[in-house]
């Protein structure tokens, strides 16, 4: 029986983390043979859940990358964000929820590419129709996962999936009421400068041979920190944009608690084309949304302008 290996984009978010566990726990259920490996250092908030629950972080891919024939993405189906000895030909499988996917990368892969909220919804997805008992801390990360990549069921790429699997997750586990706030509260709170905490999530993208630099934050009480940090912050998106050579760069400040982001720009030509693919105004350096806008959706809208 060949060996699966299950892993996700560089830096996993709780979102790939919970999809790279459970999906080892249900092909390993279904008679498989599968372990999971991560490439960097999880983001901060899969730190504080796999502490708060117990769970071990899974090995790093570059000690065990040569032992496994078959490999399966999850939350990723972008090859460049991913570890670079994985090879295309060893992808047996690829499940993601990208508005902008590179599905032609995988002719000889299972791609499941659907519109939800959170990847965690597609393989709950098969817990559920296969009626495959799934564990406590399972149900857990794909719930928190489901929690934290809709907003909490604000973000406006939520849909009745997510929704329905979060409920079905949440009949199957027992955590305290004070988790998510937790939660959010830990993402909120950081020891290094800003420079650094922007750097560490940055997500650069060609749009009509146009270079993007996107930072994103995703913390509570964004209108007080975006005052109090505004010089700190929109220095180091500047400082970004040089090293970077990126056309465009900015950074968007999604309040977990409440239904706005705030965008932040330091150059002219980033702020003009914000505005005409979003329709915001700015002031100063910075435009307010009416809603939760994620980073992914910010792409394709600068497309149709550029």
């Amino acid at each position: 029986m060949n060996k699966m290996l299950i892993t996700s984009y560089t830096r996993p978010d709780l979102d790939g983390i919970a999809c790279m566990i459970a999906y080892k726990e249900f092909l390993n259920e279904t008679g498989k043979k599968a372990e999971c490996a991560i490439h960097g250092v999880p983001q901060k908030e899969v730190l504080y859940v796999l502490d708060r629950l117990k769970i071990e972080t899974p090995v790093l891919i570059e000690t065990v990358i040569d032992d496994y024939d078959e490999i399966v993405l999850v939350d990723v189906s972008n090859l460049q964000r991913v570890f670079e000895k994985v090879a295309i030909k060893k992808i047996l499988e690829v499940i993601d929820h990208r508005i902008t996917s590179h599905t032609d990368d995988y002719p000889d892969a299972e791609v499941k590419i659907e519109m939800v909220g959170s990847a965690a919804t597609l393989i709950s997805e098969r817990f559920e129709k296969s009626k495959v008992e799934i564990s406590e801390p399972a149900a857990t990360l794909l719930y928190l996962a489901i929690i934290s990549n809709t907003f909490n069921f604000k973000g406006k790429m939520t849909t009745e999936r997510d929704r329905e699997m979060a409920s079905w997750l949440k009949s199957k586990i027992n955590i305290p009421s004070d988790f998510i706030h937790q939660m959010f509260v830990y993402k909120s709170e950081f020891d290094k400068p800003l420079a650094d905490v922007l750097r560490e999530d940055l997500k650069t993208v060609y749009i009509k041979n146009k270079k993007v630099a996107m930072a994103q934050l995703e913390i509570l009480q964004v209108k007080g920190f975006v005052e109090k940090n505004l010089y700190e912050l929109a220095a180091a998106l500047k400082n970004i944009q040089e090293q970077e050579k990126s056309d465009y760069c900015f950074l968007n400040c999604v309040d977990l608690e409440e239904d706005f982001c705030a965008i932040i720009a330091s150059d002219k030509l980033s702020r003009k084309v914000l505005t005409k693919a979003l329709e915001l105004d700015f002031e100063g350096l910075v435009t307010k949304t009416e809603q939760i806008i994620q980073r992914k959706e910010i792409p394709p809208a600068l497309e149709k302008v550029l």
